[in-house]
């Protein structure tokens, strides 16, 4: 928390932190998972392959920094962002069903996915 003060101000953390208590128990990472956030793509530029390249990237930089995991959320009605990840090796590890109009958009809920990057070694 004290890093966020120090980054982001003490009122921008103020309102990301009571953002975050909305959401309760619904689990977007762990600590162990490198957690991709807000990766989009305008839709002229959709179906030419920068989507994955960004995922790629993001994953490059998970292991740079010894991450093995990464995570991402999908919220409902995203498919082809789904069916990207999807696609890129990444898997529903849960769904969180919820009707709250101030998280994912009111979506009604989201796919928490995970990609393994690499075998813990030995």
């Amino acid at each position: 928390a004290l890093v966020l003060f120090r980054v982001l101000g003490p009122a921008a953390a103020m309102r990301l932190i009571k953002r975050q208590s909305d959401y309760g128990d619904l689990l977007e990472a762990t600590p162990k998972d490198y957690y991709i956030s807000n990766v989009a793509v305008r839709p002229e530029f959709q179906g030419k392959g920068i989507g994955g390249e960004l995922m790629l990237y993001g994953e490059n930089l998970a292991k740079a920094a010894g991450f093995l995991i990464c995570s991402l959320i999908v919220t409902y009605g995203h498919e082809q962002a789904r069916k990207l990840y999807e696609k890129l090796g990444y898997t529903v590890a849960e769904t969180y069903d919820f009707n709250h109009p101030q998280i994912a958009e009111g979506s009604g809920g989201y796919f928490r996915m995970v990609k393994v990057l690499a075998e813990e070694a030995g």
